[in-house]
């Protein structure tokens, strides 16, 4: 594993943190998912918090939408999204490179 420069981490903790900030400032997320995902963004650097990031959405999302299918949740109800991001942060340490690479094949 290489060393990677102290603002990696600290753009990743920024980052992380940042977005659900804002989601947590126009409602529809709590304070603890913040600092959760700032310190997981510290651990993973840039660019991985994205694709923890895009990970934990796209889980939770297709959790969600099969527990509202399933009926086992109401639509307002509240998921904690924790364990996604968790989740998220763990796919992109043991794969986050590899992701990034394959997703930019195609783009460039």
């Amino acid at each position: 594993m290489t060393e990677e420069p102290l603002w990696v981490h600290l753009l990743g903790a920024l980052c992380g943190g940042g977005v659900l900030l804002l989601l947590a400032l126009f409602g529809g997320m709590g304070m603890g998912d913040v600092k959760l995902f700032a310190l997981l963004g510290w651990l993973l650097g840039w660019p991985n918090v994205i694709v923890a990031f895009l990970v934990a959405c796209a889980l939770g999302t297709a959790v969600g939408g099969g527990l509202q299918l399933a009926g086992v949740v109401q639509k307002k109800q509240h998921i904690p999204f924790g364990p996604f991001l968790a989740f998220g942060t763990l796919v992109a340490f043991l794969y986050g490179p590899d992701m990034i690479r394959f997703y930019l094949t195609f783009i460039g």
